[in-house]
Formats: structure tokens, C-alpha cells, sequence
């Protein structure tokens, strides 16, 4: 029952990275992301026209690894919750903590999927003050369901869940793997200055990619060191007892 746990969280935590990458990727290729999210609407328009049926399914998939930060806290919690070197409540703050990054990245991330083929075909299909309407809305979504709940609170959320984990397995790991996973987690929530622009929002850009990037590549680190040790220390305790 126990190695099913620890594989469970394994194969959501590979799950999540697969998602974020593929997402990424296919986006970055079909959209312009990220740059195209600070262009004015008209580009975003004509290129979401020119690419909707790939930029849509790779947006549902970006939704899916937001929603997953929720499976993921629970299948870790089950997974290091017989350790004494964690404390359950660290582990109880990192489910709540994946519960709202989920809600947050979940929100941000849907309007491409539901609300812009509408606001696409509103705008292609209207004259110039149904244009203008359209743009309106466009902005008012990207700043409010993107920026505000998606971005800013999404990678608040997403921060302080990655430095309670960390945290939470410190006598667990090797220091240097904790170390690190509560220094990218402080990266992502420092990052959020993008979003109150100035002179320096392009090197709070800069941080949040290089944050994510790190992230995706701490997460594969943490899983081995984690689970392995979870794994030792349940095999130690097995042939303790027989």
C-alpha cells in the first residue's frame, strides 16, 4: 500500500512537469508565450484566429496542471505523513496551499479556453466600435482573471507552496535539496513585481521565467530524493518490526 502512494505521487509530480512543459512548448511555438500576454489585443486576436485549434487544447492542458497541484499535495501528504522527520502540519499547510494555486492557475488559465474563441469571432466578425468592445473586455479579463487571480496570486500561491515543501522535508533530504526548493519558491512570489510594471517589470519577467524554469527541474530532484527516502525508511521500519 505504501510503495502505491509513493508511486502515485511520483507519477502526478511527473504528470505536472509533462503538462507545464508540453503546454509551454506548444504555445510558445503556436502563441508567441508569454510575450504575446503584454501585446496589445489586436496581436493576440489574430494570432489566437490563426492557431486556435492548437492554442486551445494546449491551454486546457496548461488548466490541467494547475488543477493537479491538488492531487499532487494529497498524493505527498499520504506519502510523507507516516515519516517522523515531517510534521503533519507542514503537510496540512502545503494541501491548503495546493488547493488554492489550483483555484487561482485554473482560473487564469480557462479564459483562453472558454472566453476567447467568443471574444475571437466577436471581433473578426464585428465593425470598428464592436472592436473597440471587444478589446475592452479582452483587457479587462487578461489584467483581472489573467494577471490579478492567474499570475499574481497563482504564483504567490505556487511559491509558498513550493517553500512549505521544502521546508516541510529538510531532515529528510539533502540540505542542499530544500535549500534550493525554498529559495525558487521565494523566486516565484519576489516575481509577482512584474505585475505592478515600471521600469522594472522586465527584470521581475525575467526572474519568473528563470523561477519556473528552475521549479520544473527542482521537482524531478525532490521526487527522487523524497520517495527514495520514504522508500528506505519503509523498508527499514518492515524489517525492523519482522
Amino acid at each position: 500500500m505504501k510503495s502505491n502512494v509513493r508511486l502515485s505521487a511520483a507519477v502526478l509530480l511527473a504528470l505536472e512537469v509533462i503538462c507545464v512543459l508540453v503546454a509551454t512548448f506548444t504555445l510558445q511555438a503556436a502563441f508567441q508565450f508569454p510575450a504575446i500576454l503584454r501585446e496589445p489585443a489586436s496581436a493576440a486576436f489574430g494570432l489566437f484566429q490563426k492557431n486556435q485549434s492548437v492554442i486551445v487544447p494546449a491551454y486546457y492542458v496548461f488548466m490541467l496542471s494547475g488543477l493537479l497541484y491538488l492531487p499532487v499535495s494529497f498524493a505527498l501528504r499520504n506519502a510523507l505523513k507516516a515519516t517522523a522527520a515531517v510534521e503533519e502540519s507542514h503537510l496540512n499547510t502545503m494541501v491548503v496551499l495546493g488547493a488554492t494555486t489550483a483555484i487561482f492557475q485554473a482560473v487564469g488559465f480557462s479564459r483562453w479556453i472558454f472566453l476567447m474563441p467568443y471574444l475571437t469571432t466577436m471581433y473578426f466578425g464585428g465593425d470598428a466600435s464592436i472592436r473597440q468592445t471587444v478589446t475592452l473586455i479582452y483587457e479587462t479579463f487578461n489584467r483581472y482573471a489573467g494577471m490579478t487571480i492567474g499570475e499574481h496570486l497563482g504564483f504567490i500561491a505556487m511559491g509558498f507552496w513550493t517553500i512549505v515543501l521544502a521546508a516541510s522535508v529538510k531532515r529528510l533530504v539533502p540540505a542542499w535539496v530544500s535549500t534550493s526548493g525554498i529559495s525558487i519558491g521565494v523566486l516565484l512570489v519576489l516575481s509577482i513585481g512584474e505585475h505592478f510594471g515600471g521600469s522594472t517589470a522586465d527584470v521581475f519577467a525575467t526572474l519568473n521565467f528563470v523561477a519556473n524554469a528552475l521549479w520544473m527541474i527542482w521537482i524531478p530532484v525532490f521526487a527522487f530524493f523524497t520517495l527514495r527516502k520514504t522508500s528506505l525508511i519503509s523498508v527499514s521500519a518492515t524489517l525492523a518490526v519482522n
